[in-house]
């Protein structure tokens, strides 16, 4: 099949103002540089953005919108705009991906509780609540089976009748599931931070798997996975430049593909958002795919039946460097769908009806735009207001916003996590991200090299210089510092308590590990030569079952082979274990 490679154009938006005085930057903002606005630190910080959080129900009456920030699901008449019912979780669920099932009720993964809810379509009642994993992340009902299907970032593949009861099938996949397609005869799951889409038979054997294409690149973070119809997947993710990423100024916004590019060449960003259509029968044949130009964390698309694609960008709100949502129609019979219209919030979530009508979930003020097309203009019909509580919070927004270089934090600490990805820095130093969720508070100095002191000299060098963001004022610096060092770990799946104990035993004893390992973040702070021939900075181990590959050069893809092939004699005391030892050891780091 020919593929066919879109791009997708860039639409400037304006926001308004804040009414308080802002803080003061040392320097004039560069362009494109987001307006923050007066500094707001909330004592009960939001959760990263995962975007994704709304479903338009099949009869396309309502709306339902699942508050990640506030742990609330509103339902809303998709005609009117009426606020039919809203429902309060319990504080933290962090209501996620929602799938109805085929007799009125709606089933919503809850993020930070590990549990499956179910919610009257009609009332809006809760009727149910269901114990499911340690992450659930992605959901869909099964037609066929009366089923509902929860894919877990720790790797499990839950299956429930739909009416009620406990699971009836829970399979080990593999770690770092997130959204989840069911067809027939077939299950398919994405793989959030290693771009992968994986074919599954229905008791979780892997029939086939495919990374998403990286012409210029590494593909990595797919955001968001959709059945567009019965032949087709469709995914937004990125596509970053690890070949070669330049420490200059700015140099995070705008790399060269090489260290040999003349002078004068035109780069393309260190990461470029894309979309991408794929074949179910062979997930290895791109339909079409294309860059979506500007689009920072594109965390949500819709597709409507007459072939356009819409794709959010989460990342672009008070930032004057890009916009809020791309629309744009893959059929050149089509052409352009409309031009995109100003959105005054933070937009994580879409749908569209089979009119072309769309539905934006903003975050940040919580609300649902409602917009259609009107002379070839996009218009916001009706905006409807669904909480007068606000989240904001500066070190939240810095992390997830556009520093103006079509880059921010998040594009590369997805979720506060990492990317899975080992960056070149200069052509000659790969470095692998590291994770920032449970990792960071009591551990500098940070980067593997420890170049930075303190969050201070980091947030200046990296937001500032490289990422070409603002001179950050000294509150907005202490925001940051706050929100990023709350992150809290990943939960962790259940593994063997005997094997846990027998590891723990080896860490702190025959291994060795504990030398550089200690205290509550599993780190001494220390930079030290485990024999690559450089000294590094003693990483955090808190959560690192969850953040593979491993070791600065990502050169351990399982904790298994960092005992391995990827193991030098002076990096602990490994070369007497056997393979027994090997995975206690496994068993109690994925523990932690």
């Amino acid at each position: 099949m020919t593929q066919k490679h879109y791009s997708f154009g860039v639409i400037v938006l304006a926001f308004a103002g804040c009414s308080r005085a802002p803080s003061v930057p040392d320097n004039p903002p560069p362009a494109g540089a987001p307006t923050l606005g007066p500094t707001t630190v909330l004592a009960d910080a939001p959760p990263p953005i995962s975007g994704g959080t709304m479903l338009l129900s099949r009869d396309q009456s309502t709306v339902v919108l699942a508050d990640s920030d506030r742990d609330v699901v509103s339902f809303v008449d998709a005609t009117s705009g009426v606020v039919r019912a809203q429902t309060s979780l319990s504080p933290h669920d962090e209501p996620g991906r929602l799938a109805e099932d085929g007799s009125g009720f709606v089933h919503i993964a809850l993020r930070g509780s590990g549990d499956l809810v179910t919610l009257s379509l009609a009332s809006g009642q809760v009727t149910q609540r269901r114990p499911v994993c340690a992450q659930p992340r992605g959901v869909a009902y099964d037609a066929t089976n009366d089923q509902v299907l929860v894919a877990c970032a720790s790797g499990e593949l839950v299956t429930f009748a739909a009416p009620s009861g406990p699971p009836v099938q829970v399979v080990p996949v593999e770690p770092d599931l997130r959204d989840v397609v069911v067809t027939t005869d077939a299950v398919f799951v994405s793989k959030y931070r290693t771009a992968e889409i994986l074919r599954l038979d229905r008791t979780g054997v892997i029939q086939d798997r495919a990374f998403l294409p990286g012409l210029n690149g590494s593909p990595a973070l797919v955001w968001r996975m959709r059945q567009v119809d019965q032949q087709t997947l469709a995914a937004t993710y990125q596509v970053d430049s690890t070949s070669f990423i330049p420490t200059t100024a700015g140099g995070y916004g705008s790399a060269p593909s090489s260290p040999s590019a003349s002078p004068g060449s035109t780069f393309s960003g260190v990461i470029t958002p894309e979309v991408v259509e794929i074949q179910m029968s062979n997930l290895s044949t791109t339909i079409s795919s294309g860059s979506v130009a500007g689009s920072v964390l594109p965390v949500d698309f819709a597709a409507s039946s007459r072939g356009a694609v819409t794709v959010v960008a989460a990342g672009n709100w008070k930032s004057a460097a890009g916009n809020a949502y791309t629309r744009f129609s893959a059929d050149p019979a089509i052409g352009a769908v409309g031009q995109a219209t100003p959105i005054e919030g933070q937009v994580v979530a879409i749908e569209t009806a089979s009119d072309g009508t769309l539905f934006l979930q903003s975050r940040e003020p919580a609300a649902l735009f409602i917009v259609r097309a009107v002379d070839a203009h996009d218009e916001i019909v009706r905006t409807v207001k669904l909480s007068d509580v606000s989240r904001e919070d500066t070190g939240h927004t810095i992390f997830h916003t556009n520093s103006g270089g079509s880059i921010a934090c998040a594009s590369c600490h997805g979720e506060g996590g990492d990317d899975a990805q080992t960056w070149n820095f200069d052509g000659q130093k790969p470095r692998r991200t590291p994770s920032l969720r449970g990792t960071i508070k009591g551990t500098a100095p940070y980067h593997w090299d420890a170049d930075f002191t303190d969050m201070k000299a980091l947030l200046h060098e990296v937001y500032t210089r490289r990422m070409g963001g603002l001179s950050l004022a000294a509150d907005q610096m202490d925001a940051v510092k706050g929100w990023v060092e709350g992150l809290p770990a990943p939960k962790r799946a259940d593994v063997d308590a005997a094997a846990r104990a027998r590891g723990e035993a080896l860490f702190h004893g025959q291994a060795g590990c504990d030398v550089c390992h200690s205290g509550p973040s599993y780190t001494n702070n220390a930079t030290v030569d485990v024999g690559t021939g450089l000294p590094l900075q003693v990483p955090p181990l808190v959560g690192v079952g969850a953040r593979g590959p491993f070791l600065h050069t990502g050169c351990a893809r399982t904790l298994e082979e960092r005992f391995g092939k990827c193991s030098t004699p002076a990096h602990g005391q490994v070369a007497g274990l056997t393979a027994s030892d090997v995975a206690d050891l496994v068993a109690f780091l994925k523990s932690i």
